[in-house]
């Protein structure tokens, strides 16, 4: 934390910025309350400890001009000098604790924990409502077709339980709005949601990511650090493309899956943890299964309820409304009140989109960003790069596999070959699309 120490005793100043800046801390030093304002119009500190009798403004005077200035450092009064109209006076404004001198490191060391867990625990809880309020703000799962009203019905049903969740689809269809869905409707909505990309996390690290370490356990662990299925107790753990995560971690993820315990790398001590598994797959989990990619044992522990997330081609008549929701959460930098022409919007529902809602979401934003006049009409997509020819011909009258082998050589055309940035806008592994342009008969240069 960064502490200011207010005493004009020089050697007892030298004392703690040694041992305080030992403990981890970094102190600033200031001999009277005059300097001590100063020192806190230049930095914001965590704690101000604060001797009462000093020359010129004492220790109770800077107090109330930090309380009068609308600061909320903790404050800890230490002082040889207590009285009780000191204390009550001190307390009355808000110190944390009231400390006399002589005042043993280890006292104050306990004293500045309890300070630094609390601050803790206040980020944390901050956190907790603005994510939780900012998810409820954007719709989840927008969309009145059938097979969405389905999925929600489903979501609705599961969600009070503890059974893990296994959420299957394509890329860009919802998964993970599906996931905070469904902790939002159940009883952990209090707690933390805390996600693990397994497919974006290092062999090396994922163990140390899903269960923390000791400070000691591997080069370069400075301090102990809790794993994810701490930082998820009592709350939900959503692991995204968990038929990613490597085989030889499969089987400690289970044994943590079915009993509640963990082991920090480095550590003898089993801690037990509360947490409701959600998972995850753009594939096919028992397909990954019958080729030994993923061990079937753990596939039937994940598969308590199995929800498939619709791609957005089977569902085209919600195309409208989530036209009209990216452009109100996407307004353009120039035009007041964008809208699209409904040929505009006939044209975008009937495409197959290969990459789902996030596709479609990106194409808005394109448009939002290039339209220079409202309604955007119909022959502004080509201009635009959006689609292939502007809609005029249905590409309902192709094949899928035709029409994803189109979009994506036209997305590399437009990054200029770029394969990161293709596969990023088409929401897809580099991996995957790799192997996509192997399938069509293409090398990567080419």
């Amino acid at each position: 934390m960064n502490l200011l120490f207010v005493d004009d005793e020089t050697h007892l100043r030298d004392l703690m910025e040694r041992e305080l800046s030992d403990l981890g801390h970094a102190v600033t030093l200031a001999a009277n309350g005059d300097e001590a304002l100063r020192s806190m119009d230049a930095k914001a500190f965590d704690v101000v400890i604060l001797d009462l009798r000093m020359p010129g403004l004492d220790g109770m005077g800077v107090f109330r001009r930090i309380r009068s200035r609308g600061e909320d450092p903790e404050v800890l009064v230490l002082t040889g000098h207590a009285t009780t109209e000191s204390a009550i006076e001190a307390l009355r404004l808000g110190a944390w604790d009231y400390l006399t001198k002589p005042c043993r490191l280890d006292e104050l060391k306990v004293v500045l924990e309890r300070i630094e867990a609390f601050h803790t625990l206040k980020q944390e809880n901050r956190t907790l409502k603005r994510d939780r309020a900012r998810y409820q703000r954007q719709p989840i799962l927008l969309g009145e077709s059938a097979p969405l009203r389905a999925v929600r019905e489903q979501i609705t049903k599961v969600a009070q339980g503890d059974a893990p969740i296994l959420l299957q689809g394509e890329t860009g269809t919802g998964k993970e709005l599906a996931a905070r869905a469904i902790h939002e409707q159940s009883t952990r909505r209090d707690r933390a949601f805390v996600v693990l990309d397994c497919g974006q996390i290092s062999d090396s690290l994922l163990e140390s990511e899903l269960y923390g370490h000791e400070q000691g356990a591997f080069t370069g662990a400075v301090h102990a650090r809790e794993g994810i299925f701490e930082a998820a107790h009592r709350g939900t753990l959503f692991l995204d493309e968990i038929a990613d995560l490597p085989v030889h971690l499969q089987s400690k993820l289970l044994r943590a899956v079915e009993t509640g315990e963990v082991r920090r790398l480095g550590s003898t001590t089993l801690r037990k943890v509360d947490v409701r598994i959600v998972c995850a797959t753009r594939g096919n989990l028992a397909e990954a299964v019958s080729c030994g990619r993923f061990r079937e044992d753990f596939y039937y522990r994940l598969q308590g309820v199995e929800i498939l997330l619709p791609p957005l081609r089977d569902r085209p008549e919600d195309v409208p409304l989530l036209i009209q929701e990216f452009l109100r959460r996407y307004p353009s930098p120039r035009l007041k009140n964008l809208d699209v022409d409904p040929s505009v919007v006939a044209c975008l529902a009937a495409w197959n989109w290969p990459g789902n809602v996030r596709e479609l979401e990106n194409v808005v934003q394109r448009i939002v960003l290039l339209a220079d006049r409202t309604p955007v009409q119909l022959h502004d997509l080509a201009q635009f790069g959006v689609l292939e020819s502007g809609g005029s011909a249905s590409p309902r009258g192709r094949s899928l596999a035709d029409m994803e082998r189109a979009h994506i050589l036209r997305i590399l055309r437009e990054t200029h070959g770029s394969k990161s940035q293709a596969a990023e806008f088409l929401g897809i592994s580099l991996k995957t699309l790799y192997n996509k342009l192997t399938s069509y008969g293409l090398s990567a240069p080419d």
